[in-house]
């Protein structure tokens, strides 16, 4: 960790919480998220601030309603195809 992390956390959860409102960013770029994205939430739902780990929820439970909404989402063909 370093001096201002956990404002740098907190920045960087804002972000992907505005970025669950957009669906087409979500939709294009799922692959990356779910590779990426959902593990580091899943992390910090360990996190020591009650802050982080709602924010974490938060975002996790937006990006898998829609994702679990779409059923082109987990076919990871055509993921693969379309990037």
């Amino acid at each position: 960790m370093f001096k201002g992390a956990d404002e740098f956390i907190n920045a960087l959860l804002a972000v992907f919480e505005n970025i669950t409102g957009n669906h087409k960013v979500l939709f294009n770029s799922a692959l990356p998220i779910i590779w990426y994205v959902l593990p580091i939430l899943l992390r910090k739902f360990r996190s020591d601030s009650n802050d982080v780990k709602f924010m974490s929820l938060k975002i996790y439970s937006d990006i898998m309603i829609q994702y679990l909404g779409d059923d082109t989402i987990f076919d990871l063909d055509s993921l693969k195809q379309s990037n």
